[in-house]
């Protein structure tokens, strides 16, 4: 893998500013382009040109020192950025009167580097599909993936290291954009369940359960650590630390439950850090356990009912009854001569339940086993 290391960034474009469009109007004199100094010396913007493939500007100096009362602590003046630091081109006209709206909509964080052009607009005024490039001889910084973004709200490079690629770019989640700062969606962290299982489906009192989980980074930033936590019952059974994943990268999770005592249990799988999509880090389930050696399940095949019994015995009759929840008998059956362990297919005397939830009953001796099943339309 080749690591190419951007000098200069741009990292941000405000070309929708909120409020109407056309002079004297916000849209009109809040579009700003952000440049990132992703390099370990000082670069001078004077000698760098801004184009929109419309018009080509001359980047500037900031001279109009009345903007330090709208934004305080800011650097004008000049066009050197530092090392490590953040440069706003700016409309000429931010800050002036505008026609029904903020005149000066953002907030901009001291020691930032204020730029502007050599006339009263940035390209040829931005538009939300016009690709932009700065450059010199030596050095190029573009943004070449524009998409429409809702009103006030600016397109945000997702990772410095990756650069200007596609799927590297999106709508900031915060109405104004982050001019001067760093990006809200580097930020954005989201990791999820992918899927989870849980072997076999329902257990005995001496079966060994299986879990195996996937977890993903479903976020912008980079995860170097994260957390997974199974509990069952409310109680902490298992933890496992993750290694780093990067976005969209995916991680499986394998381990064994010991045997669990008959009866009902909860479990809960829990993934950390906790972020900005915190309902797909869960999943909570009920696991059934039977006792010893009593174990009935179903399924239905259109008019084919598949039984699965294991009783504790090695041969025997079992009696087979099906009732509705109004605890009704629909079928009982009888079977002689069986093992222990075995699976039926029986054509389910020509009938067709209607789709619901039903009963099935087994006995063996004087062994009984439940289990709930369902036909769906």
């Amino acid at each position: 893998m080749i690591n190419f290391i951007f000098s200069l960034l741009i990292t941000e474009v405000m070309a929708n500013p909120k409020g109407k469009t056309g002079a004297s109007y916000p849209e009109d004199r809040n579009e700003f382009i952000e440049i990132y100094n992703n390099s370990s010396d000082t670069v001078d913007l004077s000698r760098f040109t801004l184009s929109d493939f419309d018009v080509e500007d001359e980047i500037c100096p900031w001279e109009d020192s009345s903007l330090l009362e709208l934004l305080t602590d800011v650097l004008i003046g000049t066009t050197l950025l530092a090392p490590n630091s953040y440069a706003l081109i700016m409309d000429r006209e931010y800050g002036s009167d505008t026609t029904g709206g903020d005149k000066t909509p953002y907030t901009v964080p001291p020691s930032t580097l204020i730029l502007t052009t050599d006339d009263t607009s940035i390209g040829n005024g931005l538009t939300m599909n016009d690709s932009i490039i700065i450059y010199n001889q030596s050095d190029t910084a573009s943004f070449f993936f524009p998409s429409r973004t809702d009103d006030g709200y600016s397109m945000e490079m997702i990772d410095y290291e990756m650069g200007d690629i596609e799927n590297n770019w999106y709508q900031s989640f915060n109405e104004g954009g982050t001019p001067g700062t760093t990006n809200s969606t580097s930020s954005f962290i989201d990791i999820k369940f992918t899927f989870f299982n849980v072997t076999p489906s329902f257990g005995r009192l001496e079966d060994t359960i299986h879990v195996k989980a996937g977890v993903k980074n479903a976020g912008f930033k980079k995860l170097t650590s994260w957390d997974y936590q199974f509990y069952i019952d409310d109680s902490l059974y298992f933890s496992y630390t993750g290694n780093t994943l990067i976005r969209g990268e995916e991680s499986i999770i394998n381990f064994n439950i010991a045997p669990l005592k008959p009866g009902t249990h909860t479990f809960l799988s829990v993934l950390k850090p906790e972020d900005d999509s915190m309902y797909n880090n869960r999943w909570e389930t009920q696991y059934r356990v039977y006792p010893s050696g009593r174990c009935i399940g179903a399924q239905w095949y259109e008019n084919t009912l598949k039984i699965t019994f294991n009783f504790p015995c090695e041969k025997g009759d079992v009696e087979i009854r099906i009732l509705n929840c109004d605890g009704i008998t629909l079928l009982r059956k009888d079977f002689h001569e069986t093992e222990g362990e075995f699976q039926i297919e029986e054509e389910f005397l020509n009938k067709k339940l209607i789709p619901g939830r039903y009963i099935l009953i087994g006995k063996c001796r004087d062994i009984k086993s439940s289990t709930i099943f369902y036909i769906y339309p």
